[in-house]
Formats: structure tokens, C-alpha cells, sequence
């Protein structure tokens, strides 16, 4: 669809980088253009690119539907396509110019690479692994070893398995204060000195030098949240206006994720329930966090909810204005058969299930253990992601020198809720899950349940 210049301009200027556009092509800011006006007008054309996190043609290949319609892909995205939750690609001059803009910030000017120095490096500088957990470099067509040179040391990449850059330059605070090149500097000098290239202390050293609180994984959860067009409870009442059940019967998921849109064990499972409902007739609402959440929520303050009917995305609501959403939307349903199963409480709150059970007409469902969300924030019950715990009882010593402590009480109070306003029977996909859980003798089901996702059985 065509769409004027001055309507473009608008839409367009806020979100183009005009930074990015200028040190990426230089030509349009030589030529004494305006920045916006040129991609507007024939920037996109020639395939360039108006920010760091947009791709043009990345775009209209992901999505050949907007290609067909021959329109400026950005202000697509801009103006409809992040609504119907279309996800950018970014541009392939992302990762240099970032690099260039933080090296410049950081006062750091590359460093001279001689012949010589590349010569020592070539001696042990592993291409096979570098290009292996380097995707990027190697779709660039680049030199590995001029890349690592150059750049790549500056982006913590690794030249080899036996050298670690970190650990390098963490041992050897000298090396680091002097700018210069770690991996030449321990060919040349440094393992003549009895300087260690590499900690070799194990995995579990490894996970706990990674290891970051809880606190801090949720904040990076809030700034990464991808960005989220909320509804109205009128759009809900809309998008559930269609039944294939004749507004008769119902069965609703919870889940962490778009099982739609997302490849895992849960969302398998979740699918294969959407496809016996969607057989048998009944209406299938799907509820999961917009956006990623690690831990449980609480009350109707938490983050936006996606939501999916009979397999198709209805939008994005905040958890007050789904309930109510969901009261008008069901208010004239026949009775009839009402089901629920919850397959993941991370990202929802006890009181937001409760509601919407309820609302649909189901006080008795079923509660999945595809992991151990209701027994503790880590859900696969590792201590600090690296031993078992065993779930041991809340507040003991153990919880307390976890990165998990603080947030399993929040767990336990939210399921135990669930359990007590709800007939929840338990289903869990092996017998070990199932006694783990049992253990953990604080929640009361109606009944439990061992539904194996998968059998093996002989060729």
C-alpha cells in the first residue's frame, strides 16, 4: 500500500538511527542529505538499513507477504507488523558498528597486528574453533585469525580451546592495564613466564563464575521484554466472538510460552492437547506470558499476558483486563464441558489462574510437573545450577546459600494456593518426577498421575 512521503517521514524519523546511518554509509552524509528523507525515498530501495536492529532485506525475506505488497518494510514494521507481533532481523552491520561505538567510548584504538605477531599466532590459533562457536564471523567470509586480531580478542572469542582470554587477562592484571594483544603476548612472553592461559578448574567453577542473582536475571528480563501493543478487554471480547463448539464447551492451557511459536517438550505437549480438543469440537484459550518471565508472579499486577484462541493470537492483555475481558466474553456461554490444565505457572499468578478457571466455568484440572516450578525458582532443583538439592525443606541452610532462596517461598505460596482454591489432580511425565515431587509433601492434590510424554519400544 502506498503511503505519502509526509505520513512516512513521521512514522519513520523517530525510529531511524541516524548515528548508524551515517557511519555505515557515508555516501548519503557526504552528499549533505537528509537521512530520513533518503531511506524514506530510496534508502530502503537499495537495501539499506535504517538501524543496528533492522535489516531491510532481512524483512521482506522473513516476511514475503510485505515484499509483495512492494511498501518501505520499516514503516511496515513500525506501523502494523510488531502489532501482529512480526519479529525484525537485524542488520548484518549491527555487530561492527556496536563493536566500533563501544571501542571509540572505551578510548580503545586497535592495536597494530604485524606480520610477525600474526605469524606467532598462526602457531596456535585454532580456525576449526573459532569458526565453530563464532557462527557469525564465519558467515561473514572473514579471516578468523585477522578477525580474532583485530576484533575478535576486544569481544572475549577465545583463539582455542587451551586459551581463555578471560581468565588471561583476570590472572595477569599487568597484561590487561597494558592494552595489549593477551593471546601474542603469551606466545611471546607470557608461558616462558609460567603465566597460566587458562583456568582448568572444572564446569561447576565455570557455573558459578557465570552464576548472577535472581535480581539481576529479572531486570535483564524487564529491559529485553520485547516491546508489547496492549489490548482492550473489548478486543478480547471480539477475538473469542468465533466458537467451534457452538459457545458451548471449553478448555483452557497455561503455559510459559506461545506453544504456537516455540519449539520445546512443553509446547509439545500443549499442541498435542490443542489437536485432541480442536478434534473433539471444544474451544481451546491458551494463556502464557507477552514475554519471557523466569519466576512465578503474584496478584494482577504482573506482566502482559499473550492470548490464543483455537490456536490463532488474539493480542496482549494486562492480567486486569483479561478477567474482564473473559467475564463478558463467556458471560453467555451454555453449559457444557469446561476443562483446564496448567502446564507452566512462570509468567502467571496464582489469583490470575484461579479467576480465569473459574470464569470459564472449571474448578477441577490438571497440573503438570514437566519441571519443578512448584517447588522453587530454580525449577530443575540445582543448586546454584550446578548440584542437585533434592528440594530440601523451605528456609533450611542449604536454600540459603543458593541463588534461589530468596524467591522460593514466592513459589511455594503461589502453588499452595493453587492447590487449595483449585481440584488440581498432578500429572507428572516419569515415576522419578512424580516421587521428587511427592516429597514434597506441602501441596494437596485430588489425585496424581504418571503420563509418560514418550515411550521407547523395539525397532
Amino acid at each position: 500500500m502506498a503511503v505519502g512521503l509526509d505520513r512516512s517521514l513521521l512514522v519513520l524519523g523517530p525510529a531511524l538511527d541516524a548515528d548508524f546511518y551515517r557511519a555505515i554509509y557515508p555516501d548519503i552524509a557526504d552528499a549533505g542529505r537528509d537521512l530520513v528523507t533518503h531511506y524514506a525515498d530510496a534508502g530502503w530501495r537499495e537495501g539499506r538499513d535504517p538501524a543496528p536492529w533492522f535489516s531491510t532485506s532481512g524483512y521482506l525475506e522473513r516476511y514475503p507477504d510485505v515484499a509483495r505488497g512492494g511498501g518501505n518494510p520499516f514503516y511496515h514494521y513500525l506501523s502494523a507488523g510488531r502489532r501482529e507481533g512480526r519479529e525484525p532481523v537485524a542488520s548484518a552491520h549491527a555487530v561492527d558498528y556496536l563493536v566500533a561505538r563501544k571501542l571509540a567510548r572505551d578510548g580503545k584504538a586497535d592495536i597494530p597486528v604485524t606480520a610477525a605477531d600474526r605469524a606467532l599466532a598462526a602457531t596456535e590459533f585454532d580456525a576449526t574453533y573459532y569458526l565453530f562457536n563464532n557462527p557469525d564471523v564465519a558467515a561473514s567470509g572473514q579471516d578468523p585469525l585477522d578477525h580474532f586480531l583485530v576484533r575478535g580478542w576486544k569481544e572475549g572469542r577465545d583463539p582455542s580451546r587451551d586459551f581463555h582470554l578471560g581468565d588471561y587477562l583476570e590472572l595477569n592484571p599487568d597484561v590487561a592495564a597494558a592494552g595489549v594483544q593477551p593471546f601474542v603476548h603469551y606466545l611471546a612472553q607470557g608461558r616462558s613466564e609460567g603465566r597460566i592461559a587458562r583456568r582448568r578448574l572444572g564446569f561447576r567453577h565455570d557455573a558459578v563464575a557465570r552464576l548472577r542473582p535472581l535480581q539481576e536475571r529479572l531486570a535483564d528480563c524487564e529491559v529485553w521484554a520485547r516491546a508489547v501493543d496492549l489490548n482492550e478487554a473489548a478486543d478480547l471480547v471480539e477475538g473469542l466472538a468465533t466458537s467451534r463448539s457452538g459457545r458451548r464447551d471449553l478448555h483452557v492451557t497455561f503455559s510459559h510460552d506461545n506453544y504456537a511459536a516455540v519449539v520445546g517438550g512443553v509446547q509439545a505437549s500443549v499442541q498435542r492437547e490443542a489437536a485432541r480438543f480442536g478434534a473433539l469440537g471444544r474451544d481451546h484459550l491458551h494463556i502464557y506470558p507477552a514475554s519471557p518471565w523466569p519466576i512465578v508472579s503474584t496478584g494482577l499486577d504482573g506482566p502482559p499476558l499473550g492470548v490464543l484462541w483455537n490456536g490463532v493470537k488474539v493480542g496482549a492483555f494486562r492480567p486486569q483486563t483479561l478477567i474482564a475481558g473473559l467475564r463478558t466474553a463467556l458471560a453467555d456461554w451454555r453449559d457444557g464441558r469446561r476443562s483446564f490444565a496448567i502446564h507452566s505457572m512462570l509468567g502467571h499468578s496464582s489469583r490470575e489462574v484461579i479467576d480465569v478457571a473459574r470464569i470459564a466455568g472449571a474448578n477441577a484440572g490438571h497440573y503438570w510437573t514437566h519441571d519443578f516450578t512448584s517447588l522453587c525458582a530454580g525449577i530443575h532443583l540445582l543448586r546454584n545450577d550446578i548440584a542437585n538439592c533434592g528440594a530440601p525443606p523451605p528456609g533450611s541452610a542449604a536454600c540459603g546459600i543458593c541463588v534461589y532462596g530468596p524467591y522460593r517461598q514466592l513459589h511455594i505460596d503461589e502453588h499452595t494456593r493453587l492447590f487449595r482454591h483449585l481440584d488440581l489432580t498432578v500429572v507428572s511425565p516419569s515415576q522419578v518426577v512424580m516421587d521428587t515431587w511427592r516429597g514434597a509433601d506441602w501441596m494437596d492434590p485430588v489425585d496424581a498421575k504418571v503420563a509418560p510424554l514418550a515411550r521407547l519400544t523395539p525397532a
